[in-house]
């Protein structure tokens, strides 16, 4: 392990299978309940709660390259699973993590608890609409995929709809 992460994590590691890489059709799922949609990511324990965004290749590339330096008060807008924040908070003295979605910051919230980031806060808003204060640095994965009419059937959509041509969030 990387660093101590939690008593959480360390009974995740206990386990004698090892980490699903898939979590549909994955057999280890019915076997071990409490690993479905759960990650590892440089070693935080990241849960994602259904309806919200599981993170792909943008998301990791995202944070690889955040620049969060000693005392920055950060913001981490459409926080998701909150992975973004978590990877903040280790350096940040403050850490504000916001979404529109309720299911995305009661998701975001269980992973900063399970690994004992205490400097994270919680913010229901639709982009700056409820954000006060002023920031070091912003971290925004902004939902970008195009869609079209036959995508609106979709129940969790706003975590990737981007309209028309990907650029209506942006």
């Amino acid at each position: 392990m990387q660093k101590n992460i939690g008593r959480l994590s360390r009974w995740y590691y206990s386990k004698k299978e090892s980490i699903p890489t898939k979590t549909k059709g994955n057999s280890r799922d019915y076997k071990y309940p409490w690993r479905r949609n759960c990650l590892i990511y440089h070693g935080y324990l990241i849960k994602v709660f259904e309806g919200v965004y599981k993170p792909c290749d943008d998301s990791y590339l995202l944070a690889e390259n955040l620049e969060v330096k000693d005392d920055d008060n950060v913001l981490d807008m459409g926080t998701g699973c909150g992975i973004q924040g978590l990877i903040a908070s280790s350096k940040a003295r403050k850490v504000v993590s916001s979404d529109i979605s309720k299911k995305a910051l009661e998701c975001s919230a269980h992973n900063a608890w399970c690994n004992r980031a205490v400097n994270i806060q919680f913010i229901e808003s639709n982009l700056f609409n409820n954000i006060e204060g002023l920031f070091d640095l912003i971290s925004f994965n902004p939902p970008y995929l195009p869609t079209s009419k036959k995508d609106e059937d979709f129940e969790d959509r706003q975590v990737w709809d981007g309209g028309k041509d990907g650029l209506q969030v942006i």
